[in-house]
């Protein structure tokens, strides 16, 4: 069945979106040297057939090819497929974990610490986690909820830049070719938290399941 993939991504790509889609969801295990196969196409030169390849191994149901996939998209050097990886990601409703440190002004850093205290860890270095869990796409709304609120907007995508809204701050962040979303987050609700902004990093190949 893989090998009926490999092959057709040799077709025009129009062939491609008719005859492989449907191969590919009964499609459970593959052979190593296959699944390398797919991995050149992914790499490889050709954006538009690597893209095609990507979208049709996210669409397959296999764990497996997904995992491959979006470990190439989020770190490919298109823009393009970063962004249709990085929707895929978060359609899976993952809990993002960001990193941060406390540093600069201390009126920020005392207000960020107590808010890194309350919505996630800060160890003696003064750095810490915070989770940004994602819940259900909302089409009619074109954002993401979140697991306790899910007919709310709390996260969006455009492109490769998520924002999202977490602990009554707000946050965006762009996924580079690293396979990792840099930006910040910011509160301005109260005085006793903190403005900002404060400079954050979301390793997501580290955190694919």
């Amino acid at each position: 069945m893989i090998r009926a993939m490999a092959l057709a991504l040799l077709m025009p790509l129009p062939a491609v979106a008719q005859s492989t889609a449907a191969e590919i969801l009964g499609a459970l295990d593959a052979p190593t040297s296959e699944l390398e196969q797919l991995m050149e196409v992914l790499n490889g030169p050709n954006e538009e057939k690597a893209l095609t390849a990507m979208r049709l191994m996210l669409a397959s149901g296999d764990a497996a090819m997904q995992r491959l996939a979006l470990r190439a998209g989020l770190s490919s050097t298109s823009g393009v497929a970063r962004g249709v990886a990085l929707e895929a990601y978060l359609k899976t409703q993952p809990t993002l974990i960001a990193f941060a440190s406390v540093e600069g002004e201390e009126e920020v850093n005392s207000g960020f610490a107590r808010w890194m205290n309350a919505n996630g860890s800060l160890s003696s270095d003064r750095t810490g986690s915070f989770p940004i869990p994602i819940g259900p796409y909302l089409e009619d709304q074109n954002c993401f909820g979140s697991p306790t609120r899910p007919n709310d907007c709390f996260n969006r995508l455009g492109g490769t830049e998520v924002s999202f809204f977490v602990g009554a701050a707000w946050g965006t962040a762009r996924l580079n070719d690293s396979g990792e979303l840099v930006g910040s987050i910011s509160h301005s609700f109260s005085s006793n938290q903190f403005t900002g902004p404060i400079s954050l990093t979301i390793p997501l190949l580290g955190q694919l399941q």
